[in-house]
């Protein structure tokens, strides 16, 4: 098995855990973690964690971390945002771990709705690099605050054909930010 089939399996396996529902999960199912992905810490959940094996591990526990963490980015409680937001920090990941093919992890996403019977247009990699977009200027509510734009904010990247942009250190997409 060369690296870039390793690579596209671990993308793989951690896009779909990360997209799987929190009541999908074996953890949940086994009463290891509640409806918001949260360990419970109980004697018969200490239990269950402790026989789950391969259906908590380690791994498990970074993952679902991670998820959280995800959900407290703007538009990362929907299964989309948290999706989009998951491929955009694999994508900037990838960068800094070498990987050539920039693409790759939008690639494995997009194989991974297909297998899971996602009807995809043949022609969504033409959307992928929706660049040149731009907020205007106004009002706007973010992250259910309201802000003031001065001037206009371009995209400076894209998953999915979802332009993202940033303000302030905060990454957020056109469906996060909605104008007064």
């Amino acid at each position: 098995m060369g690296i870039g089939l390793v690579d596209t399996y671990l993308a793989y396996k951690f896009i779909k855990m990360l997209a799987t529902r929190w009541k999908k999960t074996d953890a949940y199912k086994l009463g290891i973690i509640d409806e918001k992905g949260k360990r419970i810490r109980t004697p018969e959940a200490d239990k269950a964690a402790k026989k789950a094996g391969s259906k908590y591990t380690n791994i498990h526990k970074v993952i679902f971390n991670i998820k959280r963490l995800i959900s407290k980015v703007p538009g990362g409680k929907s299964r989309l945002g948290g999706a989009a937001a998951a491929l955009w920090l694999l994508k900037e990941e990838s960068k800094h771990m070498g990987v050539k093919d920039e693409n790759l992890v939008e690639n494995v996403f997009l194989d991974y709705l297909k297998d899971n019977g996602y009807k995809i247009e043949e022609d969504i990699n033409e959307s992928f690099n929706k660049l040149g977009l731009s907020i205007t200027k106004g009002t706007y509510i973010l992250n259910e605050r309201k802000i003031h734009l001065t001037k206009n904010i371009e995209s400076f990247d894209s998953i999915m054909g979802v332009p993202l942009f940033s303000l302030g250190g905060e990454v957020f997409s056109e469906y996060d930010i909605k104008r007064v």
